[in-house]
């Protein structure tokens, strides 16, 4: 089955409400995954709305989660993720504006950025925190591999906000060469490296890769300050 997903000015962004692993009072924004268009042995091209994690990923598409879900739960993950992926492309101002409107309208305590999907520009980024400068009371926060990006911005600014949380996604030592002094490291786990051990887990997931029923909102840890703690998340 092909989504095809085609922009127009009326489209209205989705925001996920929180799931079992965020914890019910956290939104979270989403894009479609993948570098290229998702697809299936069985059901083949998925879509006709490219992924937004093209160059950052190599290595790590296949264990991701993000994408194995949107394949296993096509039908309503492509048409919303896809939906937000378009417009995000065709009026980046637009869909930010109705992002904020969104975080009004629900009264949102905390968002996640991208728990499917990438930051895909630079500009995209300064969106993000001109909202967050917009919308103090709002928790934002993310996980990214965009490292040149979160780079470019330290170096010009200095640091995010305080209400921005940048969480920087290591594996495999992915980081090397990037200035990322003071931003909190997420480190994945595959038990390969007997140095991870002795680090904080992610208390949402098991040394097996179960869920533990542990969520974001009683955790905290990934969206507390930019104060550079490292944190290893089991493969899940």
């Amino acid at each position: 089955m092909l989504y095809e997903i085609t922009y127009n000015p009326t489209m209205k962004i989705s925001l996920a409400k929180g799931n079992s692993k965020l914890g019910k009072g956290i939104y979270a924004f989403n894009l479609l995954p993948g570098q290229q268009y998702l697809s299936t042995k069985d059901k083949g091209q998925l879509t006709n709305v490219a992924g937004t994690c093209g160059g950052c990923c190599d290595g790590c598409e296949k264990f991701c989660y993000a994408i194995n879900d949107a394949r296993r739960y096509h039908n309503t993950c492509i048409p919303s993720l896809g939906k937000n992926t378009v417009i995000m492309r065709h009026d980046l101002n637009d869909m930010f504006v109705q992002l904020k409107n969104e975080c009004i309208k629900q009264k949102a305590k905390v968002l996640r950025y991208h728990s499917s999907g990438e930051i895909e520009s630079y500009d995209y980024l300064l969106h993000m925190v001109l909202l967050a400068t917009e919308l103090p009371t709002v928790k934002f926060y993310f996980y990214t591999k965009r490292f040149g990006f979160v780079e470019r911005y330290l170096d010009e600014h200095g640091s995010f906000p305080e209400n921005l949380v940048c969480n920087i996604s290591e594996w495999k030592g992915n980081t090397a060469g990037y200035r990322l002094n003071g931003m909190n490291v997420f480190t994945y786990d595959d038990g390969t490296d007997p140095n991870l051990a002795s680090l904080v887990h992610c208390p949402a997931v098991d040394k097996n890769g179960r869920k533990t029923g542990v969520n974001c909102d009683q955790c905290k840890r990934c969206f507390s300050r930019n104060d550079g703690h490292i944190t290893a998340v089991y493969s899940h």
